[in-house]
């Protein structure tokens, strides 16, 4: 079997062990970005290594295989909810990189892919162009705030201006806000949720809109709410600002709705403007753009993370290993551990290592300084004059610049 150091994979065998979704791609959406990947090849790098089997045999190293991640297991950094210029341009650079990395092999997709990403920053210089990602799918956008406008009965007013999709709008507020929403001509808002710490009052809400949360609403509108707030809890949230209070509002919608919240917008006081959601605010329009890139931008990080983890399995140096009856073996390996096929017995326990330009690799005995032979598998004590017995459990460094070795109380 292939040795994992030695393996090379291509751009789409990377990006398979990556463990990204694999589809064929056809088309596209903001919904379905272009999806850069083929159909997965065999895996190559993933030899095992043995473990230790008992006290009588030497075999040293964990289990190791190439890395292979699933959705659920990827750590992405948390989504910007700030509508942050910054965060986006750092997105679309490492889009851009996987988009170059791909060309040599798969030429198509990676034109679809950059095709794609145009189309969505053409969103932020001419916010007309959204009509480019219309879907008839509804998309659930979230404003919310601490308290409303002191100055106006603590009211709190959202005009919706999106038309490139029908909307699902939640609105929430820690204390006990009057909200009115508009929407201007062309909207379908389909649903409004209403929620906060305390029960919410809607004033006013285009017709024919369903609306649902803990809240009263104007007379012409049925609303299936829970004044009580005690035998319900669905709809007690809110947040207008922080990730953790943003994604405690996402689970909870999570049960209200089956849309994933796609803009979130916010600030502790309602002003006497409304919090527009559509593409005449510049953060909003942010916040689309980063969710329509979110698909090829975890792509991106999926495969500059292989490449990343693929240079500490090149970055190779030597190692210690133990069994359980104290036997020591040396070893070539990476930051996952040793090489099996490099581990060499000690004739000795060891318990300390370190590598020295003059000497080769030092270690501490009970006996004092001692030298160690890897390919022999021979440790071997290194005379130095005026030297008191050491303790092997010692910790040993070299400082090859200084040409010195330390461990404590000694400079040698």
């Amino acid at each position: 079997m292939m040795n994992a150091r030695r393996c090379r994979l291509t751009c789409w065998q990377a990006i398979a062990v990556s463990g990204m979704l694999l589809i064929s791609g056809s088309g596209c959406s903001d919904d379905s970005p272009p999806d850069l990947t083929s159909s997965e090849p065999d895996l190559v790098g993933t030899e095992k290594l043995p473990q230790i089997t008992g006290p009588e045999q030497i075999d040293f190293g964990p289990e190791l295989f190439a890395i292979r991640n699933s959705g659920a297991d990827l750590i992405l950094p948390p989504p910007d909810y700030s509508g942050d210029a910054q965060s986006l341009n750092k997105a679309l650079a490492a889009i851009r990189d996987l988009i170059d990395w791909s060309r040599s092999e798969s030429p198509e997709k990676a034109d679809v892919a950059a095709e794609f990403v145009d189309r969505v920053i053409a969103c932020g210089h001419q916010p007309s162009s959204l009509e480019l990602l219309q879907t008839s799918t509804p998309r659930l956008h979230l404003v919310g705030h601490y308290e409303g406008n002191d100055e106006d009965s603590n009211r709190a007013l959202v005009r919706v201006t999106d038309t490139s999709s029908p909307i699902v709008l939640c609105v929430c507020a820690h204390d006990a806000v009057e909200w009115r929403i508009e929407a201007a001509k062309g909207v379908r808002l389909e649903k409004v949720v209403v929620a906060g710490s305390h029960p919410q009052r809607l004033a006013a809400v285009p017709p024919g809109t369903e609306v649902v949360g803990w809240c009263e609403g104007p007379g012409d509108v049925s609303v299936e709410s829970n004044l009580s707030g005690f035998t319900d809890l669905k709809f007690r949230f809110s947040a207008y600002c922080g990730i953790s209070s943003y994604l405690y509002c996402d689970q909870c919608l999570k049960q209200l709705t089956p849309q994933r919240v796609r803009t979130r917008l916010g600030a502790y006081s309602a002003t006497g403007s409304p919090v527009v959601v559509g593409p005449e605010n510049k953060e909003w329009l942010l916040q689309m753009q980063g969710y329509a890139l979110s698909g090829l931008y975890h792509q991106a990080v999926l495969f500059r993370a292989f490449h990343e983890q693929k240079e500490l399995l090149d970055a190779e140096f030597w190692q210690l290993r133990k069994d359980s009856t104290g036997k020591s073996a040396i070893g070539r390996g990476t930051l996952f551990g040793p090489w099996y096929d490099s581990l060499q017995p000690l004739n000795e326990g060891v318990h300390q290592l370190a590598e020295d330009p003059e000497y080769g690799l030092l270690t501490l005995h009970d006996y004092g300084l001692a030298t160690i032979e890897p390919d022999l598998g021979v440790v071997e004590k290194l005379p130095v004059q005026g030297l008191e017995k050491l303790n092997g459990d010692w910790p040993i460094t070299a400082d090859a610049t200084r040409n010195l070795v330390f461990t404590w109380g000694y400079q040698l």
